[in-house]
């Protein structure tokens, strides 16, 4: 299962569209306060999780390869002239040197990605972060509480003389993943700019996706060498994670210490 691009042009209206700010605490509650310590956000995307986090007071390094979405975190970057001197965009985290980050995020990825694409993106994350650092995921699990969902208005804005309409749709795909068998999604976004009653443009994308598994997820994180997965806490707050109370959580694991009797390399 590949992982699609996200843009596409459907970044420009994204950014109209905030993440809740609910959603946003919950999340600087699970990273705790920054207080200078660094963090690595590995797809950033239009960077609303960065630049909260930012504000909360972490150091952040913020990797979206996809420049449309990169440009989009930029514009939003340059109206926040107070964070900028705590983040920094960047295209790619290959050029970060290994044991720099106290937490790296990796949100709202897995889910979209093949399992080789998944090892090596928590390989590249247990490789920046240092010794006791966290990783912390935020993605679905499955979960029995998750539905098909029709077409809906999910956002309304103003956009000067215009209106911008967000809709959403979300459906189980009849057809397993490939790779490891448990159920598959597909997510329809679909965004429309109208002036009065008259359609001016449109733009929609789809999205198929495989929610994580406890157990998968902790194989995938052992053989990336990190240790200690949790599936912590959902969007509300709620710890520990339950999966008969929400679909969507927050999972951490670590990066261990060296074994004080084995050679530091």
């Amino acid at each position: 299962m590949a992982a699609e691009p996200y843009s596409l042009g459907v970044a420009a209206y994204a950014a109209l569209f905030p993440r809740p700010e609910a959603e946003l605490a919950a999340l600087c509650a699970a990273l705790g306060p920054g207080a200078g310590r660094r963090l690595v956000d590995l797809g950033a995307g239009l960077g609303v999780s960065a630049l909260g986090l930012a504000a909360s007071g972490w150091q952040v390094l913020a990797v979206e390869p996809d420049p449309e979405m990169a440009a989009g975190l930029g514009t939003r970057l340059a109206l926040t002239p107070d964070l900028q001197d705590r983040v920094a965009l960047l295209p790619s985290s290959t050029g970060l040197r290994a044991g720099q980050a106290d937490a790296v995020l990796c949100q709202s990825v897995l889910h979209l990605l093949s399992a080789d694409a998944q090892h090596a993106l928590l390989t590249e994350a247990a490789r920046l972060l240092r010794p006791g650092g966290t990783l912390w995921i935020e993605a679905p699990f499955l979960s029995p509480t998750r539905q098909a969902i029709a077409w809906e208005r999910v956002g309304r804005c103003t956009l000067g003389t215009c209106r911008v309409e967000h809709h959403r749709a979300m459906q189980i795909d009849l057809k397993p993943d490939p790779e490891t068998g448990t159920e598959a999604w597909t997510t329809d976004w679909r965004f429309e700019l109208w002036q009065d009653a008259r359609l001016l443009h449109e733009i929609s994308r789809r999205y198929r996706w495989a929610p994580l598994s406890f157990q998968g997820l902790a194989r995938a994180t052992r053989a990336a060498g990190l240790h200690g997965l949790a599936v912590w806490a959902d969007w509300a707050g709620r710890t520990p994670f339950d999966p008969a109370q929400a679909s969507y959580g927050f999972a951490r694991c670590h990066r261990p210490h060296p074994d004080p009797e084995s050679p530091v390399p």
